[in-house]
């Protein structure tokens, strides 16, 4: 199991996970069940570095049930995106997108560019 699926699962079990000072904290106290701490435990290392590290995508459940993708430039750590986003459902690291194409693949207009020529097409008056 990663760790986005763990704190996927732990948030929805209504456990918050947070990082202070290198301890890994979970809350409410009273959500934790012996299947969540093994779950916690089982995952401690990828959750905190999960949690800490800075991230360009963030999916945030809205109050409103609504999940919308968060580009951040600088990326954000969660507990930056959740001082944005105090009253979300959820938020959750998401992936980069696939690695762009490669250049023997790109369009038209790119291969132009690369090559120094003007692919704009002049429009007379």
């Amino acid at each position: 199991m990663t760790a986005a699926v763990a704190l996927a699962q732990l948030t929805a079990a209504g456990i918050r996970l947070e990082v202070r000072d290198d301890a890994l904290l979970a809350t409410p106290r009273e959500a934790l069940t012996d299947d969540t701490r093994a779950l916690i435990r089982g995952n401690k290392n990828a959750l905190v570095l999960l949690l800490s590290e800075p991230r360009r995508l963030w999916l945030v459940t809205h109050m409103d049930g609504r999940r919308v993708s968060h580009s951040f430039c600088p990326p954000a750590t969660l507990a930056e995106v959740r001082g944005w986003y105090p009253t979300a459902l959820g938020i959750e690291p998401e992936d980069e997108p696939p690695v762009p194409m490669e250049p023997d693949t790109r369009p038209a207009m790119s291969r132009a560019i690369d090559a120094n020529e003007s692919p704009a097409t002049e429009i007379p008056e």
